[in-house]
């Protein structure tokens, strides 16, 4: 676990940014990062710690979350994106605290429709969410689930070469913990960023 956190944090730091630039640019390339706050529902999982003897005290159902990105525009209106995240999650049980950090390694795919200054965009995608619990009544263990993704966002270009950038991201993913039952790994991402454009094909400056 101290090895994947390490994967991610050094990742973020060698990123620097966030997911996407104000509009892809043919052949154009970005590294990026996004931090926010992620909703994570749990009504499921404390019905399920419920029956199984194991209540739900408490839980903390917004934490942090942070994506980091590299993206790449084979078309103006479109961008591929391989990213690796983090987030992290936590409930109080009976005797114990259940902590979960989960590690999304994913693929995007970004749609800006209009070629403006100020850049929605729309996306999707899917991967694999690896989880690490401790706290767990059967010790530590790992969840493994596949991940889809979908997300509305929009970019505004501060430098010709640095883009702020506000994504609303929905994560569809669970796994199992043993012997409660399902939970929760996905959930809602609300977060902001900055993107640096490397590589562009032609000049990035809105016209």
């Amino acid at each position: 676990m101290v090895r994947a956190l390490a994967v991610v944090l050094g990742f973020s730091v060698l990123a620097g940014a966030s997911i996407a630039a104000a509009r892809p640019v043919e052949d154009g390339t970005r590294i990026s990062i996004l931090a926010g706050a992620r909703y994570v529902p749990h009504r499921h999982f404390e019905q399920e710690a419920e029956r199984t003897g194991t209540p739900v005290l408490s839980d903390f159902p917004v934490g942090p979350e942070v994506i980091a990105s590299f993206a790449y525009a084979p078309m103006p209106a479109i961008e591929i994106s391989l990213e690796l995240g983090w987030a992290y999650d936590q409930y109080e049980l009976t005797g114990t605290k259940l902590v979960m950090q989960n590690i999304p390694v994913v693929a995007t795919l970004r749609w800006f429709p209009f070629e403006t200054k100020f850049s929605p965009y729309l996306g999707a995608g899917g991967g694999y969410m690896l989880g690490f619990v401790s706290g767990a009544p059967s010790g530590e263990t790992e969840t493994h689930a596949q991940e889809f993704h979908a997300m509305v966002g929009a970019t505004y270009p501060l430098s010709e070469k640095i883009w702020f950038v506000v994504e609303d991201r929905f994560q569809l993913a669970s796994g199992d913990i043993v012997p409660i039952g399902q939970i929760q790994t996905g959930g809602n991402m609300l977060s902001v960023g900055l993107a640096f454009v490397l590589e562009p094909a032609r000049d990035l400056a809105p016209h």
